[in-house]
């Protein structure tokens, strides 16, 4: 099984001159699809980088620092989310996150009740929308970023 993920791997400086960009535009910065860098223009500017997008695969097994963690589980036919084509898998902290309480205790907290392998996303951001409590373990889970993930 191979696991598809984009690599910054080209960067291109061009040196243009003006590019047409006006006094208070804006320029944005984006890596793997996410915005990570927003700049003022000025009528000054004369380059630009570009970063080019290239795709590649690695193959990934149980225990393989990937992500921010190690993979612990890779799907199998008939998990949820299970792709024949494309590797997914969980990926675990590298270390323990520290203690949170469940939170919430004895409030009836709607869905939250799957239990197969994938349904942990969707049984997180139930128990937050049933929940306020602040510093559960489901908060901590979903706020949690490791290595950029």
């Amino acid at each position: 099984m191979k696991k598809s993920i984009q690599i910054i791997a080209t960067v291109l400086v061009m040196l243009l001159g003006n590019l047409g960009f006006s006094q208070n535009d804006t320029m944005y910065v984006m890596k793997n699809g996410l915005i990570v860098g927003q700049f003022d223009v000025n009528t000054g500017v004369d380059s630009v980088i570009f970063y080019k997008p290239i795709l590649t695969t690695i193959d990934l097994e149980i225990g393989d620092s990937a992500f921010g963690g190690i993979v612990a589980y890779i799907l199998q036919s008939g998990d949820i989310g299970y792709d024949a084509n494309v590797q997914h898998g969980l990926i675990a902290a590298p270390t323990d996150q520290g203690y949170a309480q469940w939170g919430c205790y004895g409030t009836l907290i709607s869905g939250a009740d799957g239990t197969a392998i994938g349904t942990g996303k969707q049984n997180t951001a139930d128990i937050l929308a049933g929940c306020s409590e602040t510093n559960i373990a489901a908060y901590l889970c979903d706020t949690l970023t490791l290595g950029g993930y």
